[in-house]
């Protein structure tokens, strides 16, 4: 005879839910690599690194603007915090873009 245990059943739930997310990451980011270097070839480095992370700001902004909640979870952040990990992110997007230009 089997149990019900709502508590159980969420959290496998979640868990698998959470574990076909993070493959489809991993698929997303291992073709970053051949769509960009493609793009580059045809656009140029930083042109190709501009629309790519235009495109990917104008759906993050979308998504935010979606969930209100995360705004003023955004706007309760350290601005060091965002300053750092901005520059961080710049970076390493203009090394990435270089690096294909090089290849």
């Amino acid at each position: 005879m089997h149990t019900y245990c709502p508590i159980i059943k969420l959290e496998y739930l979640t868990m698998t839910k959470y574990t076909v997310l993070g493959i489809f990451v991993i698929v997303l980011w291992s073709t970053s690599v051949a769509f960009s270097r493609s793009l580059t070839e045809e656009l140029g480095t930083l042109t190709s690194a501009s629309y790519i992370n235009l495109t990917s700001g104008i759906l993050g902004s979308i998504y935010l603007i979606a969930k209100p909640k995360l705004v003023q979870k955004l706007l309760n952040t350290s601005i060091h915090y965002l300053i750092g990990y901005g520059a961080l992110f710049v970076a390493y997007v203009v090394c990435f873009f270089l690096l294909l230009d090089y290849l």
